[in-house]
């Protein structure tokens, strides 16, 4: 992957507690850091959010695949902005990304998980 920022495709997700508002790589000297924003849109209190980032190559191919975690205590209609998890960038040939929900945690220990 080429140093800079490279913005993602968002996955629409309707049936989702949690919606992606924007998301993001930045890559340099190596690492590369996942940048989810992402509101609560569910009425509960939302505690964990893992995110997936599907990292393809020019055949739209998955190649890689990162899962930041962002943990908080995020009510409904909370945005959260700049949230970031770095990870070591182990992934040649990545061009562009898919950013979706893959799993949401409640305050009350319910849990919510994208289908497969």
């Amino acid at each position: 992957m080429s140093a800079g920022n490279h913005p993602g495709h968002v996955l629409l997700q309707l049936d989702s507690p949690v919606r992606i508002d924007y998301c993001e790589i930045q890559a340099n000297n190596n690492i590369r850091l996942d940048r989810p924003n992402f509101t609560n849109v569910s009425d509960k209190i939302v505690v964990d959010v893992r995110f997936l980032f599907s990292l393809r190559n020019t055949f739209d191919e998955v190649v890689d695949k990162d899962y930041p975690v962002i943990s908080g205590r995020f009510s409904k209609g909370s945005e959260i902005k700049s949230k970031s998890v770095w990870f070591d960038d182990y992934s040649s040939g990545v061009t562009s990304n898919v950013c979706s929900v893959d799993t949401v945690k409640f305050d009350d220990g319910s849990v919510w998980k994208a289908p497969k």
